[in-house]
């Protein structure tokens, strides 16, 4: 059932809106149809909507759905009424520029990663009800500093803090009784935690790793000699697997060779999550990075790749550097062929990328979520920008496009809310773009209409199920 721009499904006795059609910016919703008070927002009720900004909830409704307002990146404002009681998993999930949120008192359930990758989410106010924080519920939350932990407390979900690099002091009541594994964990910035005189908590072993800033045991500072590392004997060459003994480095200087061999590859999972790792050169004779080496490296500032003639890197893989959101610069030698899906994803501070001109496929979501990019130069032999490959860096204000391009998938620029000067090379009239590759940018559809492609109206109506245009 349907009423003006809401779909939705009536109960015996209320309302569940279950989608919302419309692209208003300021959207207050019905507090009664057909007489029947809405008490919920169903699941994905406004999932993925880039227009609205503010909404405004019935007075009525109990309960928010999973994911109901997940990707809602320009939502900057939601009034949450008295007697809400449940918020379900990822409900605000994405909303990249909610500033604050204050949930009512009435609140007595939060799923997990409400509030997860809400990156400019400063304050938080929680209900006075809730008992336990869940799992990945502030995930990402970069800027999140003011915060009160509810008294009524009992247990931190892991994770329900992770990568939150703007906490300086939190306090539990005597309520507490477990924090879990990485609950906190990367919280750079983090200084103190009071707990009340009669609290008992169980704190996980590794509930606050990567809290750098806390009193904690002093960590070893380099590790650049052959015994530093674990490391694999392969046909004359050598992997390096990871750190030799405790995990707790802030830079490290991978050696040429061991034993007399060359150092060629850095193993899957090598160094992933060794939050206190902040600087890593790697060699000329390095030719592969593996899968996730150094995803969740969230203190990375610096990785030094040699890009001289000697360097023979060929490949990156997927997920190399995901969420080393403190990366800043990026550059690859023209050796690299191969550049894996989500390899700098989420890499939020990262603000310069110098591509090698070997690649031929930017893959997956390559450098989504990169905010702080504004520049990049495309590889001239480069053939594909697959699907999110710079979703949501919204800082990229220009893009030129060469002409060896082939295709531009679904959502390759999704959210890239500056981008607004798109050109591309005299012989690229073959390129396939397909529709909703600059989704929620300012790319006009007129330009798309108009462009190199000689598209029309009708073109765009009738794509088909390939969705490209050909």
């Amino acid at each position: 059932m349907r009423l003006g721009n809401v779909e939705y499904k009536e109960k015996a006795d209320g309302i569940t809106i279950t989608r919302y059609m419309g692209k208003e910016e300021m959207v207050t919703l019905p507090d009664t149809i057909n007489g029947k008070p809405v008490d919920e927002i169903g699941e994905y009720a406004f999932c993925g909507n880039n227009d609205v900004k503010f909404v405004s909830l019935p007075r009525e409704v109990k309960t928010v759905g999973a994911y109901a307002f997940e990707g809602c990146t320009n939502l900057a404002s939601i009034q949450l009424p008295e007697g809400l009681q449940r918020i379900n998993d990822g409900a605000f999930r994405d909303c990249t520029v909610l500033p604050s949120i204050s949930l009512p008192d009435s609140v007595n359930y939060l799923g997990s990663e409400v509030f997860a990758n809400d990156v400019q989410l400063h304050t938080a106010k929680l209900s006075e009800q809730m008992t336990k924080i869940a799992p990945c519920t502030f995930y990402n939350c970069l800027v999140l500093q003011n915060l009160t932990i509810p008294p009524a407390v009992k247990e931190v979900g892991q994770d329900a803090f992770g990568c939150c690099n703007s906490l300086t002091w939190l306090h539990f009541s005597d309520q507490l009784e477990r924090i879990d594994d990485y609950a906190f964990y990367g919280c750079h910035k983090l200084l103190g935690i009071r707990f009340d005189d009669k609290a008992k908590a169980d704190l996980a072993e590794r509930a606050f790793d990567g809290c750098k800033s806390l009193d904690m045991p002093e960590a070893k500072r380099g590790g650049k000699r052959p015994e530093d590392f674990t490391y694999l004997e392969r046909d004359e060459e050598i992997t390096i697997t990871g750190f030799a003994g405790k995990r707790v480095h802030h830079e490290i200087e991978i050696p040429e060779t061991i034993n007399g061999k060359p150092v060629t590859r850095i193993e899957n999972y090598a160094f992933a999550e060794c939050w206190d790792l902040e600087k890593v050169t790697l060699p000329p004779t390095i030719q592969s990075i593996g899968l996730a080496a150094f995803e969740n490296c969230i203190a990375l500032q610096e990785c030094n790749l040699d890009i001289s003639e000697k360097a023979g890197m060929v490949s990156i893989g997927d997920h190399a550097f995901h969420c080393c959101n403190q990366l800043e610069s990026v550059s690859l030698p023209n050796t690299v062929t191969n550049i894996g899906a989500d390899a700098f994803n989420q890499c939020t501070n990262l603000k310069q990328v110098q591509l090698s001109n070997s690649v031929i496929y930017l893959k997956e979501r390559t450098f989504y979520g990169c905010e702080s990019l504004t520049d990049v130069a495309l590889p001239q032999q480069l053939e594909s920008i697959d699907s999110g490959a710079f979703g949501y860096c919204t800082n990229i204000t220009k893009m030129e496009i060469p002409e060896s391009v082939e295709e531009i998938q679904a959502d390759a620029f999704r959210s890239c809310t500056r981008l607004s000067d798109v050109t591309y090379d005299d012989a690229a009239d073959s390129v396939r773009v397909h529709p909703e590759a600059f989704r929620n940018t300012p790319i006009a559809k007129e330009e798309m209409e108009q462009g190199p492609f000689g598209l029309s109206s009708n073109d765009l109506d009738g794509l088909g199920d390939t969705g490209l245009v050909r």
